[in-house]
């Protein structure tokens, strides 16, 4: 039987510190931002984009708490929410405070701490914003059916719900720790220096592209060395020989990173928060993905370990301080997204284990010491998901049921052959095929080569399949709110025949997905160059190459996807009609329909005898599979 090691006296205090300290939202991030994008209103979106990340770095405030071996923040508070106005407004600050929704949430509703001077502030700019963020200038734009499709309840959609941050991608991490920010600043000016005087038309996004980057270089490198002169101001005033010790680690490792390639495993380990840090700031945030941890950061280890100057024990205080990090960079949102997407969460994910790119097993310490941290501290973020195969060590496979088993269903078991067929079938090359990652709710990309957009900014990918099912038997009416957005395909009760159901459905489905299709090509036409993503886009394979922006083509591979929500209820509801009506007829379509409309109120013995006799899908039963 595995034996997870113990938890540090530090480590032990600091997830105290994170389960007990309730969050705050603050208005520095959108004090920052508003005030810049006021000044310069026509600033070239990308240059836009770049400037403002610069402002934010060089602008915020910058903490690093007592016991902390892996440092960086997102705003005034140690647990502090990101508010990320210039994409979605902030519409929902202004109803929740105005109402007293706000201070009426518990826990499970995001409740979070808003100082007075912070509230007045959001108050202050909500109209501006209302108008001026990517959400209120993309809805403007929409065709006229946009508030009757966004009714039907089967896509995310609808005058009420604007644009989400960015998210759900892997960029090239990897790159940040081994390669630093200097030598890619440096390859973007030698790019501007090539085409000095030499830009023709199928230049200026280059142009324009490498200028970004350089500011975003220069960025990263200065919100690193602001960290690097706060542990040396806080050193002078400890007392503590053991963290004088530790804050001029600290010191000495901010200055370097970012800038430079990263020595040692300690440096690679900050190196790839910072870098994720600096993603989240800005505006890449619900379901960023760190991707393959294990891969970033593990030769370090191997190295420092073969050498003798770092102990297993040391190396796993810095991993769990690592994920506790993570675990804090949580975003604020209105009462009924935080409810649904889960309190606190950020939905980031890490990809341990599975295959490197010359096909060998990939396993290394850094897999099992984070599966060690998930399973000791039991964290709900970051997210994890664990790749096995036929030559996956049985040690691997012990301590990842072992985490399974005390986290409830973490880390997720992925199959990495299939995985890695499924990629090449895409269209990724082989050795990139074997570095995917999961993503979100383990939707899966290449890694750091790869823009695959799924559930994505602007494009708002869900569609919930039950919806359709309700629009196909009650005539492109959502019986929820009896808006016809839907087709007129008729009444489950005008149906003769399973057959008849069944063209209802496939007929909704393809009219709803054509609209879902609409929608998201004319808010990514609109949306998509207002808001790059410069700082990730400089490390994403294929971008520095081709002179574009990740949002605009750039990335290696591009892709795209939606999120099928409610498969398996679409799969039994649709059985449910066939078998009650049509194959066993132990009631009429009529009387399904009227206890279906009436959400099954006066109808329980139909819906107990629908309940327990029907077959349902994923249980090997050959009717309803």
């Amino acid at each position: 039987m595995y034996q997870f090691p113990p938890v540090t006296d530090r480590v032990a205090r600091l997830r105290a510190e994170y389960r007990d300290t309730t969050p705050y939202i603050d208005s520095e991030r959108t004090r920052i931002v508003t005030e810049f994008y006021k000044a310069n209103p026509n600033e070239v979106d990308i240059i836009k984009r770049a400037k403002t990340l610069y402002n934010i770095l060089t602008q915020c405030t910058i903490r690093i708490e007592p016991d902390e071996l892996i440092v960086g923040n997102t705003g005034k508070y140690n647990r502090n929410c990101m508010i990320f106005a210039e994409y979605n407004g902030i519409d929902w600050i202004k109803r929740e405070l105005e109402t007293g929704v706000f201070d009426t949430r518990n826990s499970q509703e995001g409740a979070c701490i808003m100082p007075q001077e912070d509230r007045e502030y959001f108050l202050s700019v909500a109209d501006f914003w209302h108008v001026n963020c990517v959400g209120g200038v993309t809805t403007t734009y929409m065709p006229p059916e946009y508030e009757a499709i966004g009714m039907t309840g089967t896509l995310t959609h609808g005058p009420w719900s604007r644009n989400q941050t960015h998210g759900h991608y892997n960029t090239n991490i990897r790159k940040a720790v081994d390669k630093g920010f200097g030598a890619i600043k440096k390859e973007a000016q030698e790019k501007l220096a090539e085409m000095s005087g030499k830009i023709g038309t199928d230049k200026a996004e280059k142009f324009f592209f490498y200028s970004a980057v350089v500011i975003c270089c220069d960025a990263a490198i200065a919100y690193s060395k602001r960290f690097a002169a706060e542990a040396r101001r806080l050193c002078e005033i400890e007392t503590s020989e053991k963290r004088k010790a530790e804050l001029l680690k600290i010191a000495e490792c901010m200055d370097w990173i970012m800038e430079n390639p990263a020595r040692n495993f300690y440096e690679a380990v900050q190196a790839c928060y910072l870098y994720t840090l600096i993603l989240c700031i800005e505006g890449a945030f619900l379901g960023l993905t760190i991707g393959r941890f294990d891969q970033h950061v593990g030769d370090y280890l191997e190295r420092e370990l073969a050498e003798g100057t770092i102990t297993e024990d040391e190396a796993q205080e810095i991993v769990d301080c690592y994920c506790l990090k993570v675990g804090n960079l949580i975003g604020g949102g209105a009462k009924e997204f935080m409810t649904a997407a889960g309190a606190y969460s950020n939905n980031m994910r890490l990809t341990l284990g599975g295959r490197k790119k010359d096909g060998t097993d990939a396993t290394n310490h850094v897999t099992y010491m984070t599966l060690n941290t998930m399973a000791r501290l039991r964290l709900h973020d970051p997210n994890t998901s664990l790749c096995v195969h036929d030559e996956t060590p049985l040690s691997l496979w012990e301590v990842g049921m072992g985490t399974n088993e005390r986290c409830g269903g973490k880390p997720t078991i992925e199959g990495t052959d299939l995985m890695i067929k499924i990629m090449q079938k895409r269209g990724l090359e082989i050795e990139d095929a074997r570095n995917f990652c999961l993503i979100g709710c383990v939707e899966l990309s290449g890694s750091g080569c790869d823009w695959c957009n799924v559930s994505g900014p602007f494009s708002k990918a869900f569609m919930t399949f039950p919806g359709v099912v309700l629009l196909a038997i009650n005539d492109g009416k959502n019986p929820k709110n009896g808006v016809q957005g839907g087709l007129k395909t008729g009444y489950l009760y005008e149906m003769e025949t399973f057959e008849d159901v069944k063209k209802a459905f496939s007929d909704q489905l393809e009219y709803i997905m054509n609209w879902h299709l609409t929608f998201d090509t004319l808010i990514e036409y609109i949306g998509n160059p207002k808001v790059p993503l410069p700082i990730a886009s400089a490390t994403m394979d294929g971008c520095m190459e081709s002179g574009r922006d990740m949002m605009t083509g750039g990335a290696k591979y591009n892709s795209t996807g939606t999120a099928a929500i409610g498969i398996g209820t679409t799969i039994d509801s649709l059985v449910a009609i066939k078998y009650a009506v049509f194959d066993k007829k132990f009631c009429t379509a009529r009387e399904l329909y009227d206890a279906v409309m009436a959400n099954w109120e006066g109808y329980e013995d139909l819906r107990m005898r629908i309940q327990n006799e029907t077959p349902f899908f994923g249980n090997g039963n050959e009717y309803s599979d």
